[in-house]
C-alpha cells in the first residue's frame, strides 16, 4: 500500500508544482509546458531529481520516513483548507461546494482518522 501511495503522489505532485507556479506561488520556471507533449516537463524534473537520488542513495526506511510525515501533514492541511475556505467567504457563489454538511464532514474526517490510526 505504501508503494501505491508513493507512486500516486509522485505522479500528482508535479501537477501541483505546475499549478502553483502558474499562480505565482512557486518558481516561475515550473510553469513552463513542453512544446511537443504539452506536459509540465520542468515540474516533473523538479520532482524526479530528488526522488531518484533518494531511491539510489537511501534505504526503504528512509524513503518511508521522508514520504509518510510530509504526506500526513499536507493531507491534514488540505482538509483544514477545505473547512476554512468553505466558510470563510461572504460571497455564497465563491464558497467551496462540498457533498455534505459540516456535521457529515466532521464525522467523515473522524472516521477516516480512526481507520488510519
Amino acid at each position: 500500500m505504501v508503494l501505491e501511495s508513493l507512486a500516486a503522489l509522485l505522479m500528482a505532485m508535479p501537477r501541483v508544482y505546475f499549478a502553483m507556479a502558474r499562480d505565482g506561488l512557486f518558481f516561475p520556471a515550473a510553469a513552463a509546458l513542453d512544446s511537443r507533449y504539452h506536459t509540465p516537463a520542468r515540474a516533473i524534473a523538479i520532482q524526479a531529481i530528488p526522488v531518484s537520488l533518494l531511491a539510489v542513495l537511501g534505504t526503504f526506511d528512509e524513503i518511508l520516513a521522508y514520504f509518510t510525515v510530509p504526506t500526513v501533514v499536507f493531507v491534514g492541511l488540505t482538509v483544514a483548507a477545505v473547512f476554512v475556505l468553505g466558510q470563510g467567504t461572504r460571497n455564497a457563489d465563491a464558497r467551496i461546494r462540498t457533498w455534505a454538511s459540516y456535521r457529515k464532514r466532521y464525522w467523515g474526517s473522524f472516521a477516516a482518522a480512526a481507520a488510519g490510526w
